[in-house]
């Protein structure tokens, strides 16, 4: 996955975040984790959790590129 990204977006890079996900759980059992969505940690989770709609759909156009490249990745002879 990292390599996918990093094909797309040159900045993508592995790092450790101040909070909990299911994400370590995950990847301890071998399955690839990414922890990504709009809006702000700060805001997550609370009782007046929010986010702007422009923060959801730049969301989807980045997973959109991501499953695109994917595919993309898949088709390609090796």
């Amino acid at each position: 996955m990292l390599g996918c990204l990093q094909h797309r977006f040159q900045e993508a890079r592995i790092l450790g975040v101040p909070f909990g996900t299911h994400a370590a759980r995950l990847a301890a059992i071998g399955i690839p984790s990414l922890v990504f969505g709009p809006g702000s940690i700060q805001q997550a989770h609370t009782p007046d959790e929010w986010i702007e709609i422009s923060q959801l759909e730049a969301a989807e156009s980045i997973w959109q590129r991501i499953v695109q490249l994917d595919l993309e990745t898949e088709r390609s002879p090796a």
